[in-house]
């Protein structure tokens, strides 16, 4: 164009598959004449002795297919095989070399990465010495690549620039060291290179020059026309992309420098940081120098580079570095830089490439952030910087160095840093948005650290200022109140949460297009409130319309949809669809798969939906062992994930408790606790789920008094923060079956009385499971014996469920089948039959004529009619309970049958079949429940009984004893069930004229029975009189009077004239006819008067009876006898 100074620069690629077709130029080669031209300029001293019009430049250059950068290189190749041979080698020379290069890639095809420019540069970095070629300038140039012009470990200045530039005198340093390192194997005697050993490494950067690889340009600070050479400092820089990618080729893929480039980046780098760092004096002086500056900006990379972490964490926190890199390339930069140098070894030290290093990541890079955030206050200019600008710029390096702490979970340093920032700027600006941000930032970070208070104060302070600045109505505003919801969720405060979701969604339904994403987290977070109050028709709905508010940002195969897409799943399955729900959860996992950040985090919740899913389809196993990888995960890569963690312990303990192994499920259930309690605090309802599962296992296992207490430690939490909800009622109502269970009628009835009225508040008085606690209330009632009460609630019950479930629900049955057992219990007998008779109709129908729940009415119905003195017909229906219950495997209700139609038995005097009953009853609990426990001391006593009705008073007695020994074990000596043991064994005694033996049995009967305060009885009344007769026939007239004076007592009390006239009178004559003389006839007539009483009160009372006296009640089957 005419402008000498002036030319076109064309940037080329030798793989055109690099750029797509629309983005590659296609140029047209040189021609022959500018071909040569080039060829000649690049020959430098040679270009006297080459004639354009020469055979020899003709050939090179058609040689060089005419491309430039072949030329060229060609050119200076020329050019250094002059200067390094110290004569003038011919063209011809030059032109055969390039066709044996030529000839050599044609041989070697596309088999190899090498191409013209490959073999060209190749042959003229590897010049000939004495005889042989050299590899030294090869390597070099390899060094000089990998140290330097990695673009991952380039400076920040650089990254604009199509090449690094690197100060002449760091590549110095790093070739001398390098010729130092590997001399005997690269300087060969009498070689240039040997020869000027000491120069070797300012020879090889001007060579390398000379053959146009690298450019040197030379910089100067002075400002006078003429230069000082003094002044002026030197850098490299690689000439091509082509060259870079041939330095690359050399390090990792030519064949004869394998022997140098073994663990190459590791070496080289930490050659140059080891020469360079025996240089340096003090880091913050000499700044002018430009090698020197390199390394303040990047020793710390090649020291990583170069696995040199130890030195490279000391470095960092230096004070005179820290201070050097301010002063070298000013606050920000500096901060920026050492930032991002930090990040790396953190990142080194944390994915284990440190193998052998003891040194902690976060508390590195706490350290060392630490040191920085000291050296931020330095002035960085030459004159005196504006304070205000200064306050400013130093709160951006906090700022910027919380930021790093906080994406490394350095929670509270990052906390330190921004408060620093935020002290910082509101000095400076004031109550800007920025201070408001970094309030925001902080309190996210304090809900990380689950210190939710002080999260709240942050967000609090945050929206104070965006209200202030921008307005309620605006978004910022309204993302804070989202967020300080999310705190509320977190903290288990729903009703806050609720109302902050609903002020952001007011603020972003006013333009939801511009919202989909944060209205759509807002309406999941909304309905895991409802699912944790039990709502789960209103979680599902939330759900599904936060699915369709993301799906219109984020289409329908972003991973963040995952999330909502499992809730989805955890609704429908507890609604019981399950087959929607596994597609749920399926679709959860796909899209969980295609996040690229998921990490281990991301595979952990990938392994817990897998989990649902298997226990969803009944593998419990594959759900367990998908439970326990997730967990093993967690716990060895995500442990800061400790919520997490807690949740995955109680799902665990969960499986564990439904597959039967409680040992295990307790474990893990209170390590869930511990954690959770930890994380969350005392009063979560996570804390309260633990205990709630850790109750039912203590339930289990027949630790009913710590299953009350974590009920009841459950029911505050749950009160407290979920008042008046489903969930406070089903707690309430487990607490009342629970104390109901242990004898605690009174905090049952509490219990269910508040569950009653929660039902009412949240369901209305026609609720079926406002029918449940009615219910669960008549059957405490009964229990107390006001089977009038007990019978309202129960006709209330009966008359919701057959308005709301129909006139044969299995429900209603169960109200029947309770009806018939009060009325029964209220000696209503026909009543009760009925009762019992429209109960077993339902439950055929329903359940089939051989459910457990049959044979439980069939059952009661067979005890009734034997009350009735219907045996035979009792017998019928009990060997048809008998039947079913066989059937069923339910051995310890087989049990119960047989003793009842052993007790049938003995009343139609069959007591050799009734004895048999007996003792098959005995064999199978002992199998069931072992030797000692209270139901085999209740066989024990009814086959004693029976033994006394044939007269074989050993083997009574023997019964007896074996009973009593079973219930002094179970309950201890002073137990009202003991106490009748030891009345039957007085009894028997007394009828064997055992006088003594019977007195002292009857005598602790007594002693129990005062001990414990228990409620006076015909048995009180019976031993009583017996014992006084004993001390008759002793001559104890006082003991005597004393016990028939008490028994009188107790016969007024329990109003027994009125009901049994007869025995009545023969009291009236008994103390009449104490206040004889006459012992001999005293004596008689007491004997005969005994026999009448006990005669009368035999005849009223069955010491064994068909029924015990309590019951246990299973949910939704009755009544197990």
């Amino acid at each position: 164009d005419g402008q000498g100074d002036n030319c076109a620069l064309v940037i080329t690629t030798r793989c055109r598959f690099l750029l797509p077709a629309a983005d590659t130029v296609e140029i047209d080669m040189l021609d022959e004449v500018d071909a040569i031209s080039l060829l000649i300029q690049e020959s430098g001293q040679l270009s006297h002795s080459l004639m354009a019009e020469s055979k020899e430049a003709m050939s090179v250059v058609r040689e060089c297919a005419n491309h430039p950068l072949a030329v060229k290189s060609v050119g200076r190749w020329l050019n250094l095989k002059h200067a390094t041979a110290g004569v003038v080698s011919g063209v011809e020379e030059i032109r055969s070399e390039v066709i044996k290069s030529m000839d050599k890639i044609l041989k070697a095809g596309d088999n190899t990465g090498t191409d013209m420019m490959y073999e060209i540069l190749s042959t003229s970095l590897s010049p000939a010495i004495n005889g042989g070629t050299t590899n030294i300038i090869k390597f070099c140039f390899a060094a000089f690549i990998i140290v330097f012009c990695d673009r991952k470990h380039i400076s920040e200045f650089a990254l604009t620039e199509p090449t690094p530039i690197i100060p002449m005198d760091m590549a110095e340093i790093l070739f001398q060291t390098l010729l130092e390192m590997y001399e005997v194997s690269l300087l060969k005697k009498g070689s240039l290179f040997y020869a000027q050993k000491q120069e070797a490494a300012v020879l090889i950067p001007e060579a390398l020059s000379a053959l146009g690889v690298l450019k040197v340009i030379t910089y100067s600070d002075g400002e006078e026309e003429e230069e000082n050479p003094d002044e002026e400092q030197k850098f490299l820089q690689v000439m091509h992309s082509i060259h870079h990618e041939y330095g690359e080729y050399l390090a990792h893929d030519d064949v004869s420098l394998k022997d140098f480039t073994r663990d190459a980046e590791r070496q080289w780098n930490r050659a140059l940081v080891d020469s360079y760092l025996s240089r340096v004096d003090a880091w913050d002086t000499g700044l002018e120098d430009a090698a020197h500056s390199y390394a303040l900006e990047m020793i710390i990379s090649h020291m990583i580079r170069g696995a040199m972490y130890s030195a490279a964490a000391d470095l960092l926190a230096k004070k005179t570095f820290i201070r050097g890199r301010m002063l070298c390339l000013g606050r920000e930069s500096a901060t920026k830089r050492h930032v991002k140098d930090c990040e790396m070894l953190f990142m080194t030290l944390k994915d284990g490439h440190s193998k052998g290093s003891k040194l902690d990541p976060r508390n590195v890079m706490k350290h060392v952030y630490h040191a920085l955030g000291r050296q931020l206050a330095i002035n960085t200019e030459q004159y005196t910087e504006d304070s205000r600008m200064k306050q400013v710029d130093e709160a951006r390096g906090h700022y910027a160095i919380g930021f790093s702490l906080a994406e490394n979970r350095c929670w509270d340093a990052a906390i330190a840093h921004w408060e620093k920032s935020h002290e910082l700027l509101s000095a400076a600006l004031g109550t800007v948005e920025v201070v408001a941000g970094i309030l925001y930032n902080i309190g996210v970070v304090y809900s990380e650290l689950n210190e939710y208070e002080k999260s709240l104060d942050s967000l609090k302070r945050c929206l104070k200022i965006r209200g202030t600045i921008h307005g309620e109505e605006h978004i910022l505003y309204a993302k804070t109140i989202q967020k300080i919801g999310d705190i509320f969720l977190n903290m288990s405060e729903y009703h806050e949460a609720t109302e902050s979701y609903n002020w952001a969604l007011d603020v972003m339904y006013k333009e939801p297009d511009h919202h989909h994403i944060e209205i759509g987290e807002i309406l999941d977070n909304k309905g895991m409130i409802h699912y944790s109050k039990g709502e789960i028709d209103e979680a599902l709905q939330s759900h599904q319309e936060a699915l369709r508010s993301k799906l219109e940002d984020l289409g329908e195969d972003h991973p963040e949809l995952s999330a909502t897409y499992q809730h989805i799943g955890n609704c429908l399955s507890d609604q019981g669809n399950v087959d929607d729900a596994i597609l749920h959860f399926d679709e959860a996992i796909r899209l969980k798969e295609l996040d690229p950040e998921g990490g281990p985090e991301g595979d952990a919740d990938i392994l817990t939906i897998e989990g649902i899913l298997n226990n969803l389809e009944g593998n419990q196993e594959q759900g367990l062992e998908c439970y326990e990888r997730c967990l093993q995960i967690l716990v060895t890569k995500v442990p800061y994930r400790k919520e997490k963690i807690a949740s995955l312990l109680h799902l665990i303990g969960c499986v564990y408790l439904m597959s039967g192994e409680q040992k295990k499920a307790m474990k893990l259930f209170e390590e869930s606790l511990q954690a959770r309690r930890k994380v969350l605090g005392f009063v979560h309802l996570d804390v309260a789920s633990t205990l709630f599962n850790m109750a039912f296992l203590h339930q289990t296992r027949n630790r009913l008094n710590k299953a009350l207490r974590c009920l009841e430690e459950a029911l505050k939490i749950r009160q407290l923060r979920l008042p008046n909800s489903e969930k406070v009622a089903v707690t309430h109502e487990k607490i009342g079956s629970l104390a109901r269970g242990i004898g605690k009628a009174k905090k049952a009835q509490i219990a269910f009385e508040a569950a009653l009225k929660i039902r009412k508040l949240v369901h209305g008085e026609q609720h079926e499971a406002y029918a449940t606690v009615l219910q669960d209330l008549g059957d405490l009632m009964d229990d107390l014996g006001e089977y009038d009460s007990a019978m309202g609630l129960y006709i209330d019950a009966l008359d919701i469920r057959r308005s709301r479930l129909g006139l044969d629900d299995i429900a209603i049955a169960e109200t029947l089948y309770s009806m018939g057992y009060t009325l029964h219990n209220n000696e209503k007998h026909e009543r009760a039959l009925v009762c019992f008779v429209e109960s077993l109709s339902i439950r055929r129908y329903q359940l089939g004529d051989d459910s457990t729940e049959v044979g439980d009415t069939l059952n009661m119905m067979g005890f009734l009619k034997a009350k009735s003195g219907e045996l035979d017909d009792a017998l019928t229906l009990l060997w048809d309970a008998l039947r079913i219950r066989k059937l069923q495997e339910d051995h310890v209700k087989v049990s119960e049958t047989l003793k009842n139609i052993g007790n049938v038995h003995r009343e139609k005097g069959e007591l050799e079949l009734a004895i048999e009953c007996h003792e098959e009853c005995l064999r199978i609990r002992k199998a069931e429940f072992g030797s000692n426990h209270e139901k085999v001391a209740d066989a024990l006593i009814a086959m004693g009984n029976i033994h006394s009705d044939l007269e074989k008073t050993n083997e009574a007695m023997k019964s007896y004893q074996e009973a009593l020994k079973i219930r002094t074990l179970v309950f201890g000596e002073h137990d009202e069930s003991v106490a009748a043991v030891l009345q039957y064994m007085g009894t028997m005694e007394f009828r064997t004229n055992n006088y003594g033996e019977a007195c002292d049995l009857l005598t602790e009967f007594i002693r129990i029975r005062r001990d414990n305060k228990t409620k006076n009885d015909t048995d009180y009344f019976n031993v009583l009189f017996m014992v006084g007769n004993i001390h008759k026939m002793e001559d104890q007239e006082e003991e005597a009077k004393s016990c028939w004076n008490e028994a009188y007592q107790v016969f007024q009390e329990l109003g027994l004239a009125e009901t049994k006239p007869e025995i009545a009178d023969v009291m009236n004559n008994l103390m009449q006819i104490e206040n004889m003389d006459e012992q001999e006839t005293e004596s008689q007539k007491k004997k005969s008067l005994f026999g009448i009483v006990t005669e009368k009160f035999k005849k009223d009372k069955s010491s064994d009876g068909l029924l015990p006296k309590g019951r246990t009640r299973i949910s939704g089957k009755g009544l197990m006898l």
